[in-house]
């Protein structure tokens, strides 16, 4: 069953030897071809109106597929309705994926009270009715899951395609920042700019690079210019996911200044483990379960403070070498713990029930 995670869930199934499917509506698909055998669309898109025509058609093909576990994404009725469905009907293991503590960023992003009702509601069922829950988080599991559940609860966080995202020689001038992420709002991206303009009086040569689009990024783009700092930056847009590795080599620092959100705290963003596969030094906003991840292997700073980023930006370019070698441990770190087949033994155990 499908939501945003689909891409985490494929990249962490395709490291099994499990027959697997796939099911979301067909205009979220993902990047995913619609002749993709793994790929099940149920309708072109959904809406409340269309969720029984959904449960209908999720049912029919499951009943035909037969699959040992099903796989629940998000705390939604279009998820966990025909999954409950099937489970009772079928005796199924239904494991219930909380990788973000949905009903916080749904609030985050200013959807409204009746939407984050629902996902309440349906977080409480997941739990309650699931044989597995999958989290993402640390935090979640001490904070938010209810300590009845622990038992079947399973760390599944994001990870890192490690062939994909590894070490680059690749010689560029200049002194690289670069950021990537979705450009929706743009408030969490101002400290790197005012960061820029006060680092660049130490690094002349310094250029910040911004990797996605969204609806922020046109005033994004003009904050940059009424500061007069249109030749520290580049707009690269949005860049297809195998082409990352390509331009992410560009940078001698990746950034990710994360705001100190309610829902930020509890998310596992999959940018920080291909960072950390890359190898290059990595600064970014002390939120949620980010130290723990980094493990010291990057540069922590308090959300929102762009003189705080400033000085790890200053403390990069003149230690290279210290730089290098946290990057190096940011690489061996993701290598041990963070690719994808060592993440799905995980899963793998989740499905069958062994912790």
């Amino acid at each position: 069953m499908s939501g945003g995670g689909s891409t985490r869930l494929r990249d962490l199934v395709k490291e099994t030897s499990l027959d697997w499917v796939i099911i979301l509506p067909k205009n979220d698909r993902y990047g995913g071809s619609p002749e993709d055998t793994h790929l099940f669309f149920p309708l072109e898109d959904k809406s409340l109106l269309k969720l029984p025509a959904w449960t209908l058609n999720t049912l029919k093909f499951l009943r035909n597929f037969r699959p040992d576990v099903v796989h629940a994404l998000k705390p939604h009725p279009f998820t966990l309705i025909p999954a409950l469905v099937y489970k009772w009907t079928s005796g199924c293991r239904l494991v219930f994926d909380c990788d973000e503590w949905d009903p916080y960023t749904l609030n985050d992003n200013g959807e409204s009270a009746f939407k984050i009702l629902v996902s309440q509601i349906f977080t409480k069922i997941g739990s309650a009715f699931s044989d597995a829950i999958l989290y993402a988080n640390h935090l979640l599991l001490k904070e938010k899951i209810a300590g009845k559940y622990h038992g079947k609860c399973f760390y599944v966080p994001n990870g890192v395609d490690l062939e994909k995202f590894r070490p680059s020689s690749e010689k560029h001038e200049g002194f690289n920042i670069l950021f990537l992420g979705m450009i929706q709002k743009y408030r969490h991206i101002l400290p790197i700019v005012a960061a820029v303009a006060l680092a660049r009086k130490d690094i002349p040569k310094i250029k910040c690079i911004i990797v996605g689009s969204g609806d922020g990024l046109a005033k994004l783009k003009s904050i940059v210019a009424e500061k007069k700092l249109e030749d520290f930056f580049d707009f690269k847009g949005r860049v297809f996911h195998d082409d990352l590795p390509k331009v992410l080599a560009l940078a001698d620092v990746l950034t990710a200044p994360f705001e100190d959100l309610p829902g930020v705290r509890y998310q596992c963003n999959m940018k920080i483990f291909e960072y950390m596969g890359l190898g290059k030094p990595i600064v970014a906003s002390s939120v949620g379960d980010l130290p723990k991840i980094l493990g010291g292997t990057g540069y922590l700073v308090a959300p929102g403070d762009p003189k705080a980023l400033a000085k790890a930006f200053r403390k990069i370019h003149e230690n290279p070498e210290d730089a290098g070698h946290k990057a190096s441990l940011a690489r061996k770190r993701a290598e041990d713990e963070y690719g994808w087949k060592s993440i799905s033994k995980n899963l793998l155990n989740a499905y069958g029930g062994d912790q």
